[in-house]
C-alpha cells in the first residue's frame, strides 16, 4: 500500500445502505459497484450486481471502452429458507460470456446415513440437507 507521502491515496464512497459504491484512486480512476434492489431479478437486495471499471479511451489500437467494462453477478433468491438465498450462481464478463455457473442441488428432506466403524467401535451418523 502506498503511503500518503507518495500521494497515492484512494477514496471509498458508500451508498445509503452502507455498501461500497465506488473506489477512486489517486489518478481519479473510479471503479463503480452496483447492488440488487427489491424487486430486481438475479439477486436479493444487497447482493453485488455488477462492478464497472474506469473508462478506457484513446488507446493506440482503438480498443476503447468509454463506459468502462462491467462484470455482472447473479445469486439464488426467493427461497423461504434464508440460508438458500444470496448464493453466487453466475459471473458474466464484460464480453457477455458467462464464465462461472454454480449449480446447487437442494435436498428438501434431510438424509441420514449410518456408518459403523467396527475397528474403533464407534457409531458415526453424518447428516446433510
Amino acid at each position: 500500500m502506498d503511503s500518503a507521502i507518495n500521494s497515492r491515496l484512494i477514496s471509498i464512497a458508500y451508498n445509503a445502505d452502507g455498501y461500497i459504491q465506488s473506489v477512486t484512486d489517486f489518478a481519479g480512476r473510479q471503479i463503480v459497484y452496483d447492488y440488487y434492489q427489491t424487486p430486481d431479478v438475479g439477486g436479493d437486495a444487497g447482493d453485488l450486481k455488477s462492478v464497472t471499471t474506469p473508462p478506457i479511451v484513446g488507446t493506440p489500437n482503438g480498443n476503447d471502452f468509454p463506459l468502462g467494462k462491467t462484470t455482472i453477478y447473479t445469486y439464488s433468491e426467493g427461497f423461504a429458507d434464508p440460508r438458500l438465498n444470496h448464493n453466487l450462481l453466475t459471473i458474466t464478463d464484460p464480453k457477455g460470456q458467462t464464465f462461472l455457473v454454480n449449480i446447487t442441488r437442494l435436498r428438501l428432506i434431510p438424509t441420514i446415513s449410518n456408518t459403523i466403524d467396527s475397528s474403533a467401535s464407534s457409531l458415526a451418523i453424518p447428516t446433510s440437507c
